[in-house]
Formats: C-alpha cells, sequence, structure tokens
C-alpha cells in the first residue's frame, strides 16, 4: 500500500495540564509531569521523522549512482504517489469525468534492490536508536510517573489526586494514539512488497490505452 503520512491531532488541553496543577503537585510530582512532557515531545517528534522515512521508502528502489535512471525513477514514483483517483463510492462525491490517467511515457521506472537494501540498514539503525533513546526516556518517565499515581492516595489530598489522575489519563491516551502505530512505522516491508505496491499503482494510474496519444 502507498501511504500518506496521515497528520496527527491532539487536544490542547491534553498536552498541557493546568497551570494549577503545577502549583498544588509536591516536587516530585511536578518533577515527574514535566519530564513526561519533554520525552513525549522529543520522542513524538523524532517518530514523525521516522514516519516521514518510512513514507519515502518508494524513492530508495533506484540506484543514485546513475543519475539520468535515478531521476527518472524519482520523477515517475512522485506521479505515482500524487496521483489520486477522483472517482469515489460516495454518491455525493461523484464527479462528472474519470480521473486523467498519467502518459504511459513519463513513467520509467529503475529498480535497484541493492540500493534499497542499504536504505532499509540505514533505516534499521535509526529505529535502533530510536528505540533505545528518546522512545525509552518517555516511556521510562511514564513508568515514573504511573508509580507516582499508584502512591498519590497516601500523598495527595483527594482533590489534588484527582485533578493530576484525569490530566494523566488524558495525556496517556493522547499519547497511545500515535503510540500504536510504532509496530507499522518501524517495520519496512521486503523489497518485493515495495515494488509490488509500484506495479499496482502503474496499473491503476497509469495510460496503457493511448487516451493521452489521442487527446494530443
Amino acid at each position: 500500500m502507498i501511504d500518506p503520512l496521515e497528520p496527527i491531532i491532539f487536544s490542547k488541553e491534553a498536552l498541557r495540564p493546568p497551570a494549577h496543577i503545577l502549583l498544588v503537585a509536591p516536587p516530585p510530582y511536578a518533577t515527574a509531569i514535566t519530564e513526561s512532557l519533554v520525552t513525549a515531545g522529543q520522542s513524538f517528534q523524532l517518530f514523525r521523522q521516522l514516519q516521514r522515512l518510512h513514507v519515502s521508502r518508494y524513492y530508495h528502489t533506484s540506484n543514485p549512482d546513475n543519475r539520468q535512471e535515478y531521476k527518472e525513477h524519482k520523477d515517475a514514483v512522485a506521479r505515482l504517489l500524487a496521483w489520486r483517483e477522483q472517482y469515489s463510492s460516495n454518491p455525493n462525491r461523484h464527479t462528472l469525468h474519470s480521473t486523467a490517467k498519467i502518459p504511459k511515457f513519463t513513467i520509467k521506472l529503475h529498480p535497484d534492490p541493492e540500493t534499497y537494501a542499504s536504505f532499509v540498514s540505514t533505516f534499521e539503525k535509526y529505529r535502533h536508536s530510536y528505540l533505545t533513546e528518546p522512545y525509552l526516556a518517555w516511556r521510562n518517565a511514564k513508568a515514573v510517573m504511573d508509580r507516582l499515581m499508584e502512591s498519590a492516595h497516601k500523598l495527595l489530598p483527594a482533590p489534588e489526586r484527582l485533578m493530576i489522575q484525569s490530566w494523566w489519563d488524558e495525556f496517556v491516551g493522547e499519547m497511545a494514539g500515535w503510540e500504536e502505530l510504532l509496530d507499522s512505522t518501524l517495520q519496512l516491508p521486503t523489497f518485493e512488497v515495495v515494488m509490488g505496491d509500484l506495479e499496482r499503482m502503474v496499473e491503476k494510474a497509469v495510460d496503457f490505452e493511448g487516451e493521452w496519444d489521442k487527446i494530443c
């Protein structure tokens, strides 16, 4: 599947605790909250970078040493990724005309499995670094905060405890939205799967019947 980078929308209220929470929270709680905010933010930003790298995999299937073929390949991939079928199964979104297909002569793919293997190797290094540094820092900060909340009934008055717990539950829920995407983002498909995606896109988007020639 050729997948775009989907937006991830957070609740602004959940990302930042109300100012009075940090004022009433004892120092260990205030420190843990701040550390959770910082590490979660850093982990998410680097996760998005990995997502962008993951989505770019189609461009890393041709050898850049051959500049002409590499440019043709990149241009072809860009056209395939940009093509969208206008017709929708939704009766309220039908268009009057079918989507114009891509002229066959503009699609020149030059796949190279060794280039993709090198890309996978580089991606794996980034993946390992991400999981063992920024993401681990966030998970450790979350574990500290979870332990504090488990003992909060002994250390905090009920109003403060419920206030902090309510915000923390909402914050963790917001983070779960992107953490659920980790498995799909941090695993690259094989070269054969990637090329299969492109081949199916070619079959769907490229004009093999000469309609472009008739128009021109």
